[in-house]
């Protein structure tokens, strides 16, 4: 009976987690905040980051302070929380810091970059160290491309970027499929350095 219970709990955070991808796509982010709400009073802490990410969502779209406050809280909860993976806790300190550009508060976003991990601490710059040989030189590759495409990006975006906004590529993930030769990339990287932004 005990092993029932805790499928019949799995189904239903995973069915919540399910309904709250769909209520977002279609932008009904009012529903989507009264659902997570409801589902955090049947499974407390279970929800924090999605209901804050949520709220953060509301909150820059409708530049309401108080929202987005109240996200920055949450997100905080999620970070104290035992039950947050390393990524998880990243993540979310992530959406934190441009949280904290947004409301102004220039000093707490430093302080959570600085608590980030290191560049070189990264998985994209350790995944090729358990390779040996021609594997290792390819996974090396591979780590390069995905830097690349992700600072091309960046550069690419200079023109649209609003301070203290999450860009889209930072909620929906990078596609590290390289659209570009890596000459054209590294054009890019260059124009950049030569002022041409």
């Amino acid at each position: 009976i005990i092993g029932m219970d805790d499928i019949r709990k799995t189904e239903s955070i995973n069915k919540i987690h399910n309904d709250v991808h769909i209520l977002m796509r279609e932008n009904k982010v009012d529903e989507t905040i009264t659902m997570l709400r409801n589902a955090l009073k049947l499974y407390p802490n279970s929800f924090l980051g999605e209901l804050a990410e949520t709220l953060a969502v509301k909150g820059t779209q409708n530049n309401d302070v108080t929202i987005m406050k109240e996200a920055v809280t949450l997100y905080e909860r999620c970070i104290n929380s035992n039950k947050i993976s390393m990524k998880g806790k990243s993540t979310t300190t992530v959406h934190m810091i441009f949280l904290n550009l947004k409301l102004g508060m220039i000093d707490k976003a430093n302080e959570l970059v600085k608590s980030l991990p290191h560049f070189w601490e990264s998985r994209e710059v350790l995944i090729p160290e358990v390779y040996c040989g021609d594997e290792y030189v390819e996974e090396l590759k591979k780590s390069i491309i995905k830097a690349l495409v992700f600072f091309c990006g960046k550069i690419q975006n200079l023109q649209s970027r609003k301070y203290g906004e999450i860009p889209s590529y930072f909620q929906l993930g990078v596609d590290f499929n390289p659209t570009k030769s890596v000459a054209e990339i590294l054009d890019t990287i260059n124009d950049l350095f030569n002022n041409r932004y």
